[in-house]
């Protein structure tokens, strides 16, 4: 009798801060057994069939934690009145089973899945905000308070982690022949976007009086004009020179982010970082179109 009186006190105070209201509350009739009363929370690892004879079972412990995004299942034998303290923390739908449920689940991988759950109660339970709750799971009928299933529960705000995918290393621009062959075609073209700010060092890279020189001696002319430009990324060439145009439409799917350095020499273009000064980019151009 104190249990039972217990249990009503219980439920009232949860009916006075909002939880439930007594529309709510199931009608109770007779006493369930405790028999009858069968909750299963997840677990891990996951509880699919009976233990194997003589194979020790598995440590199995119980979920405390749901990420954003996960289900935290909950099946029950008997109807559950479910409540929360404090409130606000998790969103809480009954339904019947059997049930099919497509979704991340705290017990499953970080890949969605589809189960059928079998019980014939089934809470279906996600996180609304990051923090800490308790879950509070009441059989309805039943008149022992230890029958009343608790779980503190973490809210966590991301996600489970998919394992990093491998980032294939940058490859690096060879290097060349210490005694390269004859330089038959030279050409250069400095990529930038337009209107974009370069540190004071970089922006004088083109314009250099040193750079100038080499380029318009030692650059293939085609048509009179020396083999340097300055392109944008989305240069259009539609009345550029054959050869030149033919570079730029060879070289563009292995541009870099933009400013970048595109050398050509022999007919086998190069992509590089676009060098931090004059003599680095000076240094660069001699060692491709020779001194």
């Amino acid at each position: 009798m104190k249990s039972l009186i217990l249990l009503l006190c219980y439920i009232t105070m949860f009916m006075t801060m909002g939880a439930v209201s007594a529309d709510d509350l199931p009608l109770v009739t007779d006493p369930i057994s405790v028999k009858e009363i069968k909750i299963h929370l997840p677990t891990v690892p996951v509880v699919v069939e009976p233990n194997i004879p003589n194979v020790d079972p598995p440590v199995i412990s119980e979920i405390s934690t749901i990420s954003k995004g996960q289900l935290y299942i909950v099946e029950s034998s008997v109807a559950l009145i479910s409540l929360q303290s404090p409130e606000d923390f998790l969103n809480i739908i009954t339904v019947k089973g059997p049930i099919s449920v497509y979704g991340l689940f705290v017990d499953g991988g970080v890949n969605p899945e589809l189960r059928t759950y079998k019980s014939e109660n089934i809470l279906i339970v996600t996180g609304i905000k990051s923090g800490k709750t308790e879950l509070i799971l009441i059989p309805v009928g039943v008149t022992e308070k230890s029958e009343i299933v608790t779980q503190i529960l973490t809210i966590s705000g991301e996600g489970p982690r998919p394992p990093p995918t491998p980032i294939p290393p940058t490859p690096i621009p060879p290097t060349p022949d210490p005694t390269p062959t004859p330089v038959t075609s030279f050409r250069v073209i400095f990529v930038k976007e337009s209107g974009a700010t370069l540190s004071a060092e970089q922006s004088a890279i083109p314009g250099a009086k040193e750079i100038r020189d080499y380029l318009t001696a030692k650059t293939t002319k085609e048509g009179g004009v020396s083999g340097v430009r300055e392109y944008d990324p989305d240069q259009n060439t539609e009345n550029e020179q054959p050869i030149m145009r033919a570079l730029w439409e060879q070289t563009k799917p292995k541009l870099k982010p933009a400013p970048c350095l595109v050398i050509e020499v022999n007919g086998v273009s190069t992509v590089m970082d676009f060098p931090i000064n004059v003599a680095a980019a000076l240094e660069t151009l001699k060692q491709y179109g020779g001194k």
